[in-house]
């Protein structure tokens, strides 16, 4: 569906639900998604102020949060947003990340 350049490994790190709320040294599980800069439409409909904003396009199976921190060629990213499309011809997961925790 997108082509082999945008495609990405993503580290994905999930906090404890209890204890010390502190991300794991080693990442929950790795993906492969779709990393595409965000656009200044979606950006303006989603609101807040994200640094260096980018979307990720998921599998519709994959366990991802808000609050997330995903890790993409060495630089640390944030779960701002989620959308799930499960339906359609494409299904997918559409994550909004910024550099901003």
């Amino acid at each position: 569906m997108f082509p082999p350049e945008v495609l990405k490994t993503v580290a994905i790190y999930r906090l404890p639900s209890s204890g010390n709320k502190v991300y794991p040294a080693t990442p929950s599980f790795t993906v492969t998604a779709a990393f595409l800069p965000l656009d200044r439409k979606n950006h303006a409909l989603e609101g807040g102020v994200y640094n260096d904003p980018h979307e990720l396009y998921l599998d519709p199976t994959a366990n991802i949060e808000v609050t997330d921190k995903v890790v993409i060629n060495t630089v640390d990213y944030y779960v701002k947003h989620k959308f799930s499309a499960t339906f359609g011809g494409l299904p997918h997961i559409r994550v909004t990340i910024s550099k901003d925790a």
